[in-house]
């Protein structure tokens, strides 16, 4: 059985969501081909509420549950995506849902004056990430400002090109950071920030 949303409003804490699209379903759940739009995504509270399921179901036996599993694609589009302290925006995604893991394949996002290209999973509380930042002509203090969450007191502009990854815990990403980073600068002043100096 498909059932065809032509265009149904959602609404999921403080955001709003557009939705259109195939809902079927099969014998592993309710398997989804659909587009999602909204104004504002944050990320915070569905990454808690999949953590939240994952602690209650484990250690405990297997039971039936009404609750169908939620499968298959849907394409996301947000004028802006909230996730920790930084603002993508626009955001475009294309979502793919397992029982117990999210996958957002980026297909476009900005966010602190870089493009971004990559994916991002939830599994629980691990997450793993996996991203192309990108940026041509940039100003350098903006971005700084935005990346570290501090005023950088630098001028200039930058060019970049990066690839990026990471897997672990909400709070806990920042160790496992690995890739390449081409970073080049040029005519400004660093007049107080001691990593770049």
């Amino acid at each position: 059985n498909i059932l065809t949303v032509d265009s149904a409003a959602l609404t999921w804490g403080k955001d709003h969501y557009t939705i259109h699209g195939d809902v079927s379903a099969s014998d592993a759940g309710l398997v989804l081909d659909m587009d999602v739009g909204a104004d504002t995504i944050a990320v915070d509270p569905i990454q808690q509420a999949l953590a939240r399921t994952n602690r209650k179901s484990a250690g405990q036996q297997p039971r039936p549950s009404r609750m169908h599993p939620l499968l298959g694609v849907v394409a996301a589009h947000a004028a802006s995506l909230a996730f920790g302290r930084y603002t993508f925006s626009p955001a475009r995604a294309v979502v793919s849902l397992s029982p117990h893991q999210v996958n957002l394949a980026f297909t476009e996002a900005k966010t602190c004056g870089l493009s971004l290209s990559g994916t991002l999973a939830f599994s629980g509380e691990d997450i793993h990430f996996d991203f192309k930042p990108r940026a041509a002509k940039q100003p350098l203090e903006s971005t700084v400002d935005c990346l570290a969450g501090q005023d950088a007191h630098v001028t200039g502009t930058f060019d970049l090109n990066a690839d990026i990854l990471a897997q672990g815990k909400s709070g806990a990403l920042l160790p496992s950071l690995e890739g390449t980073i081409d970073f080049a600068s040029k005519d400004g002043k660093i007049y107080r920030y001691p990593v770049l100096a």
